[in-house]
């Protein structure tokens, strides 16, 4: 019975370890997208002296085709992993090896944008070069549209913070099933490409399985299409004009829902609590206190359950109890616009009625 309303409250996100990312501002680790909070945050490299993100040099992405004014000349980047400051000092090693004139190679962490200059002019042949496909156009910024040509220095088209993606690997440690995802208080601009991998082995080879995630602002909650049971998974994110110049996630949530076989009733209750505890001088004048953000509470009544969906419902209740959140979803048919982290407010009881019929009653406030 479709009735709109889910619910996710095992996160396979924090089952298991993780075992590979693209990179991590210090401050900002890779471990904090496990957290049930929103306002701890995994974010890639960036910074001053970071060279922001991952950049990966591989063998579609090693060649630089380029001429000096004469016969097209080949410079072969080496095959590793990068910052946007080594790749820089990579590119003019190769460059300078491979020409006579002396080049400039720098990488702006602020534009997010390589400049490639010499000791005189020289021409970078994206567009006609024998090794296109297989260039560095794509992982420094540039346009393969047309030969750079008629100057000493080109910096690139487009912003790039990685190449090709910012990414977390995580190992379940056996296989469980999923069928949702939520990122949440991300940056993630609207031109990223988003995907969730499955796979039977941590190459990501065996059995691979894929599921695009569409971009929303600030909160994405991700029904697939079709469930996946899989022990290697993997979040990708391939966002290399982020104007941040870099990635942020603050939760990510990984689960199969469970659908009561009856929404809660109409006459349920939806408000603000507010924690914000008042202060009062020696002389009893009223001080606001430090200030803290409303959250939204809902008291929900669900009568007539079945006992597949009481049960659920006590296991939810088990294993976060009041201090582990969970996802509720009010209209999966639009979960972007209708759903909130949540923590239980406290722990009710299952209300016998007669055989297969049982009320519960759920109290929950949203999680910042």
């Amino acid at each position: 019975m479709s009735n709109g309303i889910r619910f996710i409250y095992i996160n396979l996100w924090q089952k298991g370890t993780i075992l590979d990312y693209s990179s991590k501002h210090p401050q900002f680790p890779v471990e904090d997208s496990e957290e049930d909070t929103k306002v701890l945050y995994w974010r890639t490299r960036n910074g001053a002296d970071s060279g922001n993100g991952l950049f990966v040099v591989d063998d579609n992405s090693k060649h630089i085709d380029f001429d000096e004014g004469g016969a097209e000349l080949t410079a072969t980047l080496a095959k590793a992993d990068y910052t946007g400051a080594s790749l820089a000092a990579e590119i003019k090693t190769k460059l300078d090896a491979a020409g006579a004139l002396t080049y400039t190679v720098t990488y702006s962490e602020t534009d997010a944008k390589f400049t490639i200059a010499a000791s005189a002019n020289f021409t970078l042949r994206f567009n006609t070069g024998t090794h296109k496909a297989t260039d560095i156009s794509d992982l420094c910024g540039y346009s393969d549209a047309a030969n750079k040509t008629g100057s000493d220095s080109y910096e690139s088209d487009n912003r790039v913070i990685h190449y090709p993606k910012a990414y977390i690997d995580r190992d379940l440690l056996t296989a469980y099933e999923y069928d949702f995802i939520a990122l949440l208080n991300h940056n993630i601009s609207d031109s990223a490409t988003i995907k969730i991998y499955g796979a039977d082995n941590a190459a990501f080879t065996t059995n691979l399985v894929s599921d695009t995630i569409a971009h929303n602002s600030r909160n994405i909650f991700k029904f697939l299409t079709a469930s996946r049971t899989k022990r290697y998974v993997r979040l990708s994110i391939e966002d290399p004009a982020n104007p941040n110049s870099y990635i942020q996630i603050g939760t990510v949530f990984l689960g199969k829902y469970f659908e009561p076989n009856k929404s809660f009733v109409k006459a349920y209750g939806e408000g603000n609590t507010n924690s914000t505890e008042p202060e009062y001088s020696d002389s009893m004048i009223l001080y606001a206190g430090q200030e803290r953000p409303s959250l939204k509470g809902y008291y929900l009544p669900f009568r007539g359950l079945n006992t597949a969906s009481k049960n659920e419902f006590l296991s939810l209740q088990e294993i976060c109890a009041t201090h582990k959140a969970f996802i509720a979803c009010f209209d999966y048919d639009s979960p972007n616009n209708n759903s909130i982290l949540a923590r239980n407010d406290d722990l009710g009881q299952a209300e016998y009625q007669h055989v297969d019929n049982w009320n519960i009653d759920l109290s929950i406030t949203e999680v910042l």
